[in-house]
């Protein structure tokens, strides 16, 4: 997981004045598990924006992709589903 962040905080977060505080694999439930991360990330310039963004690795090749960017401050709730626990509504 190490070599993941270096290589998105390089590739992705560092051109956009960004760093990378954590990363968060997550995946879609089916027959085809791709990939993905939410990262926490902050510019490095002041104000000073926390943001989660959603990470795809490429089909086409080993590169990450930058798909979606929250600002923390926007979020009320993220929602989860355990994979492990079987919840019932």
């Amino acid at each position: 997981m190490t070599a993941i962040k270096h290589a998105l905080q390089r590739d992705i977060f560092t051109p956009n004045d960004e760093r990378l505080l954590s990363i968060v694999n997550v995946c879609k439930a089916g027959k085809k598990k791709k990939n993905c991360f939410l990262c926490a990330t902050v510019t490095t310039e002041r104000p000073v924006q926390v943001k989660v963004v959603k990470v795809k690795k490429s089909d086409k090749g080993d590169f990450y992709k930058r798909q979606i960017a929250w600002a923390l401050r926007d979020l009320a709730v993220v929602d989860a589903k355990d994979a492990i626990k079987v919840c019932f509504s």
